[in-house]
């Protein structure tokens, strides 16, 4: 970078260093926000190879427009280095502007983040609410087919008499109920941490938080129709008994709970798309960071030599 002739740093030495800088820190943000995991050492990696390679072409272009030997060789590397350093810019901005565009989007992912955790929190309250109607309507048909003398087909006597016995409380209680519920699958606390991260909206915990609550929406929605098929055609836990009103009671089958479509992590996918992520934001930024560190080629000192020939020695030139 350019250099006086006490070799001080010049201020526009700093300001190519704070451009660099700017560049590759927030390019490794953005690398971060493209992970599926977190994982910040590929975005460190990428960070450093977007600072080398800037620098490097800086580095080159303004050591050839200093020298002061064979202009004819080193003024071509001097535009060349340039016009490298601008290709390659133009090749790395992705993550940079990724980060912009997560910037940008804010509102719109965070509303989609909290809409997630509240549709997966209706799923368990509209399992909950049908799970106790569908409990309350079997107390009461057994209680009705007990004080009705038992008047019922032989598959719900053997039923009643096997799993229930006399006291329908107590099987509503000590079985039903217990093997039914869901607090646990629920994991409230874990529901709750992410609520306040979603809340919080720390940038570099986004993947993380992403990843979560995705995973968490898959896992609970896996787990909660295994526990219905469990609980429901295979044990039976929660029968629906039909009949009554002068007619034999009889089992038609088992609780059928309707509890909507599966959750779907757009949130996720939202946070890793690689497509429709520019902002002119990010445009802008990106090209005045870019303009910074270009700006120390053009004050950088120049070739003291001028003319049609030299041979790399002093020919008293106008210093350019």
């Amino acid at each position: 970078m350019s250099q006086n002739q006490n070799d001080r740093i010049a201020p526009a030495n700093i300001i190519a260093l704070v451009g660099i800088a700017g560049i590759g820190v927030i390019s490794g943000i953005g690398s971060l926000l493209n992970t599926d995991d977190g994982s910040v050492t590929w975005p460190i990696i990428w960070a450093v190879i977007v600072m080398t390679v800037l620098g490097a072409f800086l580095c080159i272009a303004i050591k050839a427009k200093g020298e002061d030997s064979h202009r004819e060789l080193w003024t071509p590397v001097m535009w060349g280095s340039i016009a490298i350093y601008v290709i390659a810019a133009a090749l790395m901005c992705g993550p940079f502007l990724k980060f912009f565009y997560v910037v940008a989007e804010k509102d719109n992912l965070q509303e989609q983040a909290k809409a997630e955790i509240a549709n997966m929190e209706s799923i368990f309250k509209r399992y909950e609410e049908q799970r106790k109607d569908f409990l309350s309507r079997a107390e009461t048909q057994f209680t009705a087919f007990q004080l009705n003398g038992k008047n019922g087909s032989n598959d719900l006597k053997n039923y009643f008499n096997d799993r229930v016995g006399n006291n329908i409380r107590t099987w509503m209680e000590d079985i039903a109920i217990p093997a039914t519920n869901i607090s646990s699958l629920k994991k409230s606390e874990e529901w709750s941490m992410i609520k306040k991260e979603v809340n919080g909206w720390n940038y570099l915990n986004l993947p993380k938080l992403a990843l979560r609550i995705k995973m968490l929406q898959e896992d609970s929605w896996t787990e909660l129709n295994n526990r219905i098929e469990r609980f429901g055609s295979e044990q039976a836990l929660i029968p629906v008994i039909k009949g009554g009103q002068g007619t034999p009671y009889y089992l038609d089958g088992c609780a059928q709970f309707e509890l909507g479509e599966a959750p779907v992590s757009i949130f996720c996918d939202k946070l890793s798309q690689d497509d429709n992520v520019t902002t002119t934001l990010g445009f802008i930024v990106y090209i005045l960071l870019n303009l910074l560190v270009l700006f120390n080629i053009l004050v950088a000192p120049t070739s003291k030599l001028v003319g049609p020939e030299y041979r790399g020695k002093e020919t008293e030139g106008t210093t350019l």
